[in-house]
C-alpha cells in the first residue's frame, strides 16, 4: 500500500499513468498508476467549497465508485465526509480518507501482494471488508467477468 498526503500548495489529487500531464492547474499532487488500464489522468479528486468532489476524467476503462457503479465521465460527484471514499482505478484500489480535514489517499495495488494475475489480485481484495467485496463484485460486473 502507498499513501499520498496533499501537498501544502494542492487541494487536489490527479491519479493517472501520467498525472503530470495535464491542464487542471498547478495544485495538484500527482498519483502515479503504472498500468495500461490507467489513463494518464484519470481520475480527479477535488476539494472545492468545503466538499471533496470526484470525477472522470474521461478514462478510457473508467472509475468506478463503492456501491454506485462508474462514475459518469466529465460529471463531478460530491463524497461524503463521514466515510472513507473507496475507487476501483484500472484494478488499483484508491481509498480517499479525510480525518478531521487532513486528507490522505491510500492506494492498494493488487501485485504488491506478489500475484501476477489482476484478477486474482482482486479476489484477494475482496476479503478485506464487506465494501470493498461489493465493489469489486460490480467492478466484474461492469468489466464484463
Amino acid at each position: 500500500m502507498r499513501r499520498f498526503n496533499l501537498s501544502y500548495s494542492s487541494s487536489s489529487f490527479l491519479i493517472g499513468r501520467d498525472p503530470a500531464v495535464t491542464n487542471l492547474g498547478n495544485n495538484l499532487t500527482p498519483v502515479k498508476l503504472n498500468s495500461g488500464r490507467v489513463s494518464r489522468s484519470h481520475l480527479l479528486l477535488k476539494f472545492e467549497g468545503g466538499e471533496w468532489l470526484a470525477q472522470d476524467l474521461g478514462s478510457t476503462n473508467t472509475t468506478i465508485y463503492q456501491g454506485t457503479g462508474k462514475l459518469v465521465a466529465g460529471e463531478p460527484m460530491v463524497l461524503p465526509s463521514d466515510r472513507p471514499c473507496r475507487f476501483l482505478v484500472g484494478g488499483f484500489l484508491v481509498v480517499l480518507n479525510q480525518p478531521r480535514g487532513k486528507a490522505y489517499l491510500e492506494v492498494h495495488d493488487p501485485h504488491d501482494s506478489g500475484v501476477a494475475d489482476e484478477s486474482v489480485a482482486t479476489t484477494r481484495m475482496e476479503v478485506l471488508s464487506t465494501p470493498l467485496k461489493k465493489l469489486a463484485r460490480k467492478a466484474s460486473k461492469l468489466m464484463g467477468k
